[in-house]
């Protein structure tokens, strides 16, 4: 399954590593650090739009989401924060968030903490991250599962754990997100979290550039360079029953 993801960067930049090579054999980049920042905001893609004056329409969706629609507070507040059809402000933004969150709205509640996560519109509260991001995980929001599980990986606003965080990455890779493979088989690569595995990085990575991270041939050929051809090939057929039970 192919997805959206809008990647939220701090400083705007985030380079995904693959491989090096060196001495004709790939060796593996170092891997994903603690620190690196990656927000997933699906619903960011495409949601900026140009400013245009607040007319009869706005007001009307406005008084609506006043109302308690949740969707249409969750979307309010995304225009707030994209500034799509309005002056963008953040703090609105996360007034409406926080309304639509409340009344257990899992896309909603996900924005509301990558806002905490890096102090958009608040300032930066790594607690109420994790508390909103959980929320959504809990109800399955799989861009909410690998947000909260980089939270776990990074120890940030909670006690480092790393296999907590490949619960989080596994749960939200399941569901075809493909960051969380490839993050997943980052862990199986360097051992963090689970017993080193080349089988099952190989599986992640194979997953997630077939999702459409195209640049992890290197991660993939040093994996598959530490099996054995019937290894690669039970694996290669995993993947392809993974995926032909995931078509989107």
């Amino acid at each position: 399954m192919r997805d959206c993801v809008m990647f939220v960067l701090l400083a705007a930049v985030f380079v995904i590593t693959g491989c090096r090579g060196g001495n004709n054999r790939t060796e593996p980049v170092d891997k994903v650090k603690a620190d690196t920042v990656i927000v997933v905001r699906p619903d960011l893609e495409g949601a900026a739009a140009p400013y245009v004056q607040e007319g009869m329409a706005y007001r009307e969706e406005r008084d609506a989401a006043a109302e308690g629609s949740p969707d249409l507070q969750y979307k309010l507040g995304l225009k707030y924060e994209t500034g799509a059809g309005v002056t963008q402000n953040y703090q609105e933004a996360i007034k409406w968030y926080s309304l639509a969150a409340g009344k257990g709205h899992a896309i909603a509640q996900n924005a509301l903490g990558s806002c905490y996560d890096y102090g958009k519109g608040v300032t930066s509260d790594p607690a109420q991250a994790l508390k909103w991001y959980l929320a959504s995980a809990n109800q399955g929001y799989a861009a909410a599962q690998f947000n909260l599980a980089s939270l776990y990986y990074q120890g940030k606003g909670i006690a480092r754990d790393y296999q907590v965080a490949v619960k989080w990455y596994r749960l939200a890779a399941d569901q075809g997100l493909a960051i969380a493979q490839y993050i997943l088989g980052a862990r199986y690569f360097d051992g963090e979290g689970v017993k080193q595995d080349y089988r099952e990085a190989y599986f992640w990575v194979l997953l997630a550039m077939a999702n459409g991270s195209d640049d992890l041939r290197g991660m993939r050929d040093y994996a598959a360079e530490q099996l054995n051809a019937r290894q690669k090939s039970e694996v290669q057929a995993r993947a392809d029953k993974w995926l032909a039970e995931h078509k989107p």
